[in-house]
């Protein structure tokens, strides 16, 4: 009988303590991603840019950022825009050479004055946001933001001790799986959709 007790209440205590647990767990990350997200807001205008990036798509985004800012209570700031001509087929290899050497230059005039962050408004042709996240984060501080239907959000912040850490802070979203090319397909040989 007093072990039922006693296995009883190492069980509840045991139930006390997980919770407790994932309590604390749950309340730390709130914190933490809290933080986070107050960082992302904070802004030195003195040595911030806005950067706007658009390359193809529907519609140019410069209105809706400045619209954004309007909002947001912030006033006068540096920016930039790069508007790719939407005369010119971006898919097209020699065209994004082009582009590239343009988001180059444009990048390297930005890097060398004493800009500690940008905040990124990239709209476009997802191909060429890599060349522009390479080259700025060995800089500063990148802010990036996404557009929602409301107006925009700071999405994530990236900087030099942010890349180099190679903690993480989260639990992860996903892993990745491998996979394996295989010479037997192609012209002639099975299909890879079977």
């Amino acid at each position: 009988m007093i072990s039922d007790v006693l296995l009883t209440l190492s069980a509840i205590w045991g139930v006390v303590g997980a919770a407790i647990a994932w309590l604390f767990g749950y309340v730390t990350g709130r914190l933490r991603r809290k933080r986070r997200l107050r960082a992302l807001d904070r802004l030195e205008p003195d040595k911030a840019i806005f950067l706007i990036i658009w390359t193809g798509g529907k519609s140019d985004p410069e209105p809706d950022v400045r619209e954004y800012l309007q909002s947001r209570g912030l006033g006068p700031l540096r920016g930039l825009s790069y508007k790719a001509p939407l005369k010119e087929e971006l898919s097209d290899p020699e065209v994004a050479e082009r582009l590239t050497e343009d988001l180059r230059e444009m990048l390297t005039e930005l890097g060398s004055g004493s800009l500690r962050e940008v905040h990124l408004f990239y709209a476009g042709l997802v191909a060429y946001a890599p060349v522009i996240g390479a080259m700025l984060a060995n800089w500063c501080t990148v802010v990036v933001y996404h557009k929602k239907a409301d107006g925009y959000i700071p999405l994530y912040r990236l900087d030099k001790e942010w890349i180099q850490a190679g903690r993480r802070s989260f639990k992860p979203l996903s892993s990745p799986t491998s996979w394996l090319h295989s010479s037997g397909y192609g012209p002639g040989k099975p299909s890879l959709l079977g």
